[in-house]
């Protein structure tokens, strides 16, 4: 099934959810009308949501098990004491440390063999790393995890009395105001652990405790998703995740990967059992009512009715964008709801806001109306006297001015916060988007002051860059991007403003990022960066972080472009200019992200420099190098994004290096951990184009070390699993350059690793459809030459081998 028709045919399942049981089937029909793939394809989840079992949480894959785990009599430092649980991912024991350095007693989750199989050890280790980093008081802390001698894994928690928090709810017979409370503690966990790019996947009430002082605690946080995810793709051989269907939203039980809206969807399933003290119907209509699960006459009804209904439906409706987006904002609703304050998330009139503000001041709003009248005509009175020409000019300028701050708020400060925040790609270019219709309006009027345009130009530039302009997150329209690049430059044309020419210096090389990345048309790129150059001009004093950091991107492209037209020496002197330019930023500037993201993407081209001009041991320490820098920012900033995606970057360097000098076990791990941190980040940013095009990268580096040692089943899984990625996404953004050219590197890929397979037929197919791609390229004067002199050459070399013009010695199988 290609990408297109499984989003529309999740979208429409989702829908369908909405229906009631019995009428599900015909609106299905009606809906998907005379297109039987659609039909089919949402009869398919629809059936795969219905044969879902709903308890215990186990892998869908998981074989029949025993009832228990034979322990051993220890763990590391711990002596198993007591088996207090059990539970489809395994059983939970009592623990003593017993060491002699001090005394603690934890609880040690030992896993079932038939999950722990389904993800490699270097996986396994990269995830309880990262979990173990989560600190918050609402969620139980992971101490340790790993493997026993005899390959028994385990976790180390925290251990934790207490109740599962819906037998606390009904053993203390809380009111709505009680649970609410406690669902937003539980709220503030989950928010932490997504800024932390870690999913649940499996929240529910006895995965949440509430201990003796009150406090919620939540269970086995991301323990789910590190069990049974491929480092490949993220799913099992299945392409299931684990799941307790009662809580899981319809895209999870369509089989797809684990997002904080799924989360979302699973705190408001159970926000709604606590508050009916029931668990809900499995053939309830999406999104939940909670009117509907009490009886006529209930005293509850009144409260069921208002904002809480709205909170509830919110969180579990069946469509991902119509859910809060995230954990914190269902949390800000509650506590809207418990004082009385709009609600977030819901449309507001005067008649819903005055009803609140009545009832939060409801013997002050009485004792005050007869003061009301009397100021009224007061005001009235007054209104009449005052020079209404003088107000309505005052009042105009008040609003341009509100507007200009909005706006400006918008699209630069809260932009900048928002950029730091996982999964925020859409909604920062949404945002951007409404702040730019403000901006337009107001650069279109006539009396708009020069300050004003030069907002907007930065305001189109903002936008850009998160429609589509690579290297970046973005949404992958590109032709948006060019647009709103075109006018930020021809505004900024027109500007004499300080800070225009800089501005313009920073347009100048986004369009040059997207003339190297997504066109490949160097020619173009390079007078696009010569001119970034000129206006850059001398530094400011003092010198700005906005300067530093346009100095760095032009730097950046002129390494890139002498990269792509194999100018390596030119690639080190450009690099060494780059680092010396670091060296002089201040103490304060080395403190956040930039600096060592900067300083690791010179080092990754001086790296590949040193590579191509024969000094692979040279290279490998220069990326070496880059690794300690970024591996040293993680520690103390473990939730950047831009560090994590460096870190990424750097590892495919490592890894390929490493296996170009014959050292290819060691670097299988590199690509796990990276495949790790890509798809936690690809929970948080599933439509940021960017980051899944560095992610087929890695999966293509692996399936090459696979294929290197003898590992050719999962090698071909991999690399079909990429071209097949690259495919549908070429047919989604058709004459994208890039795309193209990718989509025929890694079709050249699969075909060495057939070969290697011994699968020549199927080796030769791929390379001549490779040879077809690249010469299509080249006809349109879009091949680069290094594409031209490599790539070509060894299609052309092998496809002389398939046609037996050469012996299949000559064969050639690097890439």
């Amino acid at each position: 099934m290609d990408i297109a028709l499984e989003r529309r045919a999740l979208r429409t399942f989702e829908e369908s959810l909405m229906e009631a049981p019995d009428a599900r089937d015909a609106w299905i029909a009606a809906k998907c009308g005379d297109d039987p793939q659609l039909r089919e394809a949402v009869r398919a989840l629809v059936d795969a949501a219905r044969r879902s079992t709903a308890f215990p949480t186990e892998a869908p894959s998981a074989r029949a098990r025993p009832a228990t785990i034979a322990p051993p009599e220890r763990i590391g430092a711990y002596r198993l004491t007591e088996r207090i649980g059990s539970g489809g991912m395994g059983d939970v024991w009592r623990a003593e440390r017993d060491d002699g350095l001090f005394e603690q007693s934890v609880a040690v989750k030992l896993l079932r063999p038939s999950l722990y199989a389904a993800t490699s050890a270097a996986y396994f280790d990269t995830e309880r790393r990262v979990l173990a980093r989560l600190r918050h008081r609402n969620i139980a802390q992971l101490y340790d995890g790993g493997a026993d001698p005899s390959g028994l894994a385990y976790f180390v928690m925290e251990l934790l009395t207490g109740d599962p928090i819906d037998h606390h709810v009904r053993r203390r017979k809380l009111e709505p105001r009680a649970i609410a409370r406690l669902v937003i503690d539980v709220c503030a966990g989950v928010q932490h652990a997504h800024a932390a790019f870690v999913v649940h996947a499996d929240i529910k009430p006895s995965n949440i405790i509430v201990d003796g002082d009150g406090v919620v605690k939540l269970l086995d946080f991301g323990i789910a998703q590190v069990l049974t995810a491929q480092p490949s793709d993220g799913a099992d051989e299945s392409g299931a995740y684990p799941l307790t269907p009662a809580y899981a939203s319809p895209s999870r039980l369509a089989g797809e990967r684990p997002t904080p809206s799924d989360d979302v969807f699973a705190l408001g399933v159970m926000l709604y059992e606590l508050l009916v003290g029931a668990p809900r119907d499995a053939a309830a209509r999406l999104p939940l009512s909670l009117a509907s699960a009490i009886d006529v006459g209930d005293q509850r009804m009144a409260t069921f009715e208002g904002d809480l209904a709205f909170i509830v439906a919110r969180a579990t409706d069946p469509r991902p964008d119509h859910r809060y987006a995230s954990a914190s904002a269902l949390a800000t609703d509650l506590e809207n709801w418990l004082g009385l304050h709009p609600l977030a998330a819901r449309d507001r009139d005067w008649r819903y806001e005055t009803s609140l503000f009545i009832r939060r001041h409801r013997w002050g709003v009485t004792a005050t109306v007869a003061a009301l009248v009397g100021l009224t005509t007061a005001l009235v009175v007054m209104g009449v006297l005052y020079n209404r020409a003088e107000a309505m000019r005052v009042q105009a300028e008040q609003r341009f001015g509100e507007v200009r701050s909005l706006s400006k708020f918008q699209i630069f400060d809260l932009y900048d916060a928002l950029a730091q925040t996982p999964g925020t790609t859409e909604t920062r270019f949404r945002m951007a988007r409404v702040a730019q219709g403000y901006l337009d309006r107001l650069a279109r009027a006539p009396s708009t002051p020069p300050e004003v345009r030069l907002e907007t130009a930065a305001g189109y530039i903002r936008l850009a860059q998160v429609q589509g302009v690579p290297s970046m997150p973005n949404l992958g329209d590109l032709d948006a991007a060019r647009a709103n690049l075109a006018r930020a430059d021809a505004m900024l044309a027109k500007t004499d403003l300080p800070g225009a020419s800089l501005e313009r210096a920073h347009c100048k090389l986004m369009m040059a990022t997207i003339a190297i990345q997504s066109d490949q048309r160097m020619d173009a790129a390079k007078a696009l960066v010569a001119e970034a150059e000129r206006l850059l001009g001398a530094p400011t004093d003092p010198i700005s972080a906005r300067w530093l950091d346009t100095q760095q991107s032009l730097l950046l492209r002129q390494m890139e472009i002498a990269d792509w037209e194999e100018r390596y020496d030119d690639v080190r002197i450009i690099g060494a200019k780059s680092l010396a330019a670091l060296d002089t930023w201040r103490g304060d500037m080395r403190l956040d992200d930039r600096y060592p993201v900067w300083r690791a993407g010179v080092l990754s081209k001086l790296g590949n420099a040193r590579w191509y001009l024969g000094d692979r041991e040279g290279g490998l320490q220069v990326f070496q190098s880059a690794d300690a820098l970024l591996r040293e920012a993680l520690v103390r900033m473990p939730n950047s994004t831009s560090l994590i995606k460096a870190l990424i970057v750097n590892n495919y360097d490592v890894a390929t290096t490493l296996d170009s000098l014959g050292q290819t076990r060691g670097a299988i791990p590199r690509m796990r951990e990276s495949l790790a941190y890509g798809n936690r980040l690809l929970s948080f940013e599933s439509r940021d184009h960017n980051l899944r095009r560095l992610m087929w990268r890695q999966q293509s580096a692996l399936a090459q070390l696979l294929a290197s040692t003898g590992q050719f089943r999962d090698a071909l899984r991999e690399e079909t699993a990429v071209v097949a990625a690259k495919q549908a996404y070429r047919r989604a953004h058709p004459g994208e350059i890039r795309a193209e050219r990718d989509l025929a590197f890694d079709t050249m890929v699969l075909g060495t690793i057939n070969w290697r397979a011994g699968r020549r037929a199927e080796a030769c197919r791929s390379w001549a459809e490779a040879e077809q791609q690249f010469l299509s390229l080249k006809t349109r004067g879009v091949l680069t030459p290094w594409d031209t002199s490599t790539q070509l050459g060894l299609l052309s070399n092998n496809l002389d081998v398939c046609a037996r013009r050469k012996p299949a010695s000559a064969i050639r199988l690097e890439t």
